[in-house]
């Protein structure tokens, strides 16, 4: 795990559902927390996570579509 902190915290390389506990205690201390992942996949899985521990809270999902939308 790396916390890089210039301006804007980073937290990488986390394992099992120990992202989950990074997630909430981020979100006590910021108002936006902001997660990046690999595919879209593990963006719903997440974000059914998340919806299920955080009821108060909205959670957005920004999908990948490729570039397919914008070759032309």
């Amino acid at each position: 795990m790396a916390l890089l902190s210039k301006g804007i915290n980073i937290i990488k390389n986390l394992s099992g559902s120990s992202y989950l506990l990074e997630i909430d205690k981020l979100s006590t201390k910021y108002q936006y927390v902001v997660v990046i992942l690999d595919n879209n996949h593990q963006l719903d899985n997440i974000a059914y996570e998340l919806n299920c521990i955080f009821k108060n809270k909205e959670i957005l999902k920004f999908p990948s579509h490729e570039n397919k939308y914008y070759e032309s």
